[in-house]
């Protein structure tokens, strides 16, 4: 299962990638900051189901590839149910 805040965090990176050729969404994919590429990368891996260890030991620039990010955002957001909760 995936939180609100994943959610949020793939529907922005979904708008920051908007359309295009498929150079220029690469483009702004690699632009993300560190942070968000690591939170990122974390996501494709709990997707493809690869595990994710704590982090040890940091690495240098890392190219994500679109079809990863895009992997993600459709498994994700492609899965959102909205539930109506009782309300007093």
């Amino acid at each position: 299962s995936y939180t609100w805040g994943d959610v949020s965090f793939l529907i922005e990176i979904a708008d920051g990638l908007g359309t295009g050729s498929r150079r220029a969404r690469e483009a702004r994919l690699q632009q993300l900051d560190k942070e968000k590429k690591k939170r990122l990368i974390r996501l494709i891996c709990r997707v493809k189901g690869e595990k994710v260890y704590d982090e040890k030991k940091e690495v240098g620039d890392i190219t994500i590839k679109l079809e990863d990010a895009e992997l993600v955002i459709n498994e994700v957001l492609g899965k959102i149910k909205v539930e109506k909760a009782d309300v007093l």
